[in-house]
């Protein structure tokens, strides 16, 4: 349902009525008969451009078709259709203004312009653009609102159709390095949990073989065994499991000046980042179990068998987490001391030092031997870890200094 609809004069249109008046007013000076009725001719076209423009707004509604989650700084689709129920008279040169707003409901800056060149009477056009959120969180994409001044561009008219849809974009995607892969199985060695044969439902088939003493019947390969002649058995891959327990501490000084809450900020969206492309890499490892942890403003704790299903639930979860300067660091740690998982290789991603974190929390003197990835250290992230940057900031990157990732909002209508 529309508001009501506001009409305004355009730059053009303040010269047109300019020199309407103009024109009327040398004609009452001079008593120039003449020019009265060329002020009268040209205020015809106003008036029938006043009614144009506010016939053609009435009538419109805007549908928008957007995925419900997506990935920040990752361009998604957007389909936005435009109907005209009116019976007759059709609406050209149609502009529809989107804005992104916050999770609170302030504006974030982001605006998309889409036109629509002509929708006939009791018909619709649809238009399809490309977003790209660059931050994390929950949002929401508005209708700000939908005008029109054709065909003389002396009048816009304004109106603004409900139409609101809600959206939450993931954690940035990086790229885990070599040398995180080589710290990660470098304790696996050896241990027989921790690498071993996979059984008949556990492995993947990927060849056949003769017969071995000690195979089991079930993986006999009958059709084949009766056309060589033969006993064939089914061969599946060696899969190593990968025992990994990840948390996510996620800290912020209860004082800060600008320059530090700008650093707090860089290093919050680089740890959950980090833990964001960590998870989705152990979801694809079909050998693994998943041991994930965060501790922020809220706490939540996961052991499970990897899946897309996880995998998109604590995406979701890191979308909207934020930094606490009372985060429940403790809790995690005991969780992860409760796993009794021989051969655990944890690993912590984190917004401040081991020193300060213990320091800070006595009880987690267990974590003391983890992995400790401080995400205030750059050269220490990019040891194990390449966060996503713009192309303006891919020399900071292989420098060493890493800085808030710039993205530019894209935009292309078909």
């Amino acid at each position: 349902m529309h508001r009501k609809t506001r009409i305004r004069i355009t730059a053009q249109g303040v010269y047109y009525v300019l020199v309407m008046f103009f024109i009327l007013g040398g004609a009452i000076i001079r008593e120039v008969n003449m020019l009265v009725l060329l002020a009268g001719m040209l205020f015809g076209p106003l008036l029938l451009h006043w009614r144009m423009v506010k016939a053609s707004i009435r009538g419109l509604t805007v549908q928008r078709s957007a995925p419900a989650v997506v990935t920040a700084g990752q361009p998604f689709q957007v389909d936005m259709k435009l109907t005209n129920s009116r019976h007759r008279l059709g609406s050209w040169a149609i502009k529809a203004t989107d804005r992104l707003l916050l999770h609170d409901g302030s504006s974030s800056g982001l605006e998309l312009d889409i036109v629509f060149d002509y929708v006939g009477a009791q018909s619709d056009s649809t238009l399809s653009c490309y977003w790209q959120i660059p931050k994390r969180g929950k949002y929401s994409i508005e209708l700000r609102r939908i005008e029109t001044s054709f065909p003389l561009g002396i009048l816009r008219c304004f109106a603004s159709p409900a139409s609101q849809t809600e959206i939450v974009v993931m954690p940035h995607q990086g790229h885990l390095t070599p040398q995180w892969t080589n710290v990660i199985e470098s304790d696996h060695h050896g241990l027989n949990d921790a690498n071993r044969r996979r059984g008949y439902s556990e492995g993947d088939y990927y060849a056949l073989r003769d017969w071995r003493s000690g195979d089991s019947t079930r993986w006999i390969h009958w059709r084949t065994t009766a056309r060589v002649g033969d006993l064939m058995v089914r061969q599946f891959e060696q899969q190593r499991d990968r025992a990994v327990g990840v948390i996510l501490d996620l800290h912020k000084l209860e004082q800060s000046d600008n320059l530090a809450d700008s650093n707090e900020e860089l290093a919050e969206e680089l740890a959950v980042s980090m833990a964001s492309t960590i998870v989705r890499d152990l979801c694809q490892w079909h050998g693994s179990q998943l041991n994930f942890s965060y501790a922020g403003e809220t706490q939540n704790s996961w052991t499970s068998v990897p899946s897309r299903a996880v995998d998109q639930e604590i995406q979701r979860e890191l979308a909207m987490l934020r930094s606490s300067a009372g985060n429940d660091l403790s809790t995690c740690a005991q969780w992860l001391g409760g796993l009794n998982h021989p051969g655990l290789r944890i690993v912590v991603i984190s917004t401040r030092s081991i020193s300060d974190a213990l320091d800070a929390n006595p009880d987690c003197s267990d974590l003391s031997n983890a992995l400790w990835v401080d995400c205030t250290d750059h050269q220490q992230v990019l040891r194990y870890f390449r966060p996503k940057t713009s192309r303006s900031n891919n020399k900071h990157a292989e420098s060493g200094i890493l800085t808030t990732p710039v993205f530019e909002h894209t935009e292309s209508m078909a």
